[in-house]
């Protein structure tokens, strides 16, 4: 292993112990971290191969991918709870979901306004708030996608 290839490999570990406390004072799962982790590596690998992207933007567009995955969740399962009366997680995980959200938006204020969906989550978490029932969960593209998330639901129940 050369010099260079040291030296890459120190700096991804850098990332990763950058990120760690993150993860552990959120309580990210250990699912979602080893996702989280996988991604970091992949796309520093890819970086790596291109020259183009320093750690900080790599460390960004984690973050901002993040946000915006918890953002469309929780509008979704909203959508699930309030407009189809159903829900496919529980409440725990629900609040799960919505703490890191709140967490990530505290964190990382910036890289939140960047984000999709920020007019509509920007006062998100605010004295302790995370219901949905404000989200625009009526939104005919939001419906769609929680309809086909119950159909995805119950085959995987029929045929899991």
């Amino acid at each position: 292993m050369g010099n260079e290839q040291v030296d890459q490999e120190k700096k991804y570990m850098r990332i990763v112990e950058d990120i760690i406390p993150y993860l552990d004072k959120y309580g990210i799962n250990n699912v979602s971290r080893f996702l989280i982790i996988s991604h970091i590596k992949e796309v520093w690998d890819d970086s790596i191969r291109n020259n183009k992207e320093n750690y900080k933007n790599i460390v960004k567009s984690i973050i901002l991918q993040r946000i915006s995955q918890r953002r469309r969740q929780l509008l979704i399962h909203s959508c699930l709870y309030y407009h189809f009366d159903t829900n496919i997680i529980s409440d725990f995980d629900y609040d799960r979901i919505a703490n890191e959200l709140t967490a990530l938006q505290e964190r990382f204020p910036k890289i939140s306004q960047e984000a999709p969906m920020y007019k509509v989550f920007s006062n998100w978490g605010e004295d302790g708030s995370t219901s949905g029932y404000l989200l625009p969960y009526n939104n005919i593209k939001v419906i769609e996608k929680a309809k086909r998330t119950i159909e995805l639901n119950r085959w995987y129940k029929k045929n899991g």
